[in-house]
């Protein structure tokens, strides 16, 4: 994933859908929720964000991916306490 300026193009808008860790049973809110499972899918071609070989480590690479039901393409949401 590279950073750059916005151009407002759908290559640079991403989707958020709930994933496996989300009680089925309960609707999605408006709000995020920190203990859910979200996938992030681009716009522009439907790919998810995934951690390359399910890397662990600091500065491992982002990239997109074909989806897999991988744990590395799953990802919570959380309030920055900044």
């Amino acid at each position: 994933i590279v950073q750059f300026g916005a151009n407002g193009s759908s290559a640079q808008q991403w989707i958020l859908e709930p994933r496996t860790c989300v009680n089925a049973s309960q609707p999605m809110s408006v709000t995020f929720s920190s203990t859910a499972c979200y996938r992030i899918v681009a716009r522009g071609g439907g790919k998810v964000v995934g951690v390359l070989n399910g890397s662990t480590a600091d500065g491992a690479s982002i990239r997109q991916q074909t989806y897999a039901s991988r744990a590395s393409q799953q990802w919570r949401i959380t309030v920055n306490a900044e």
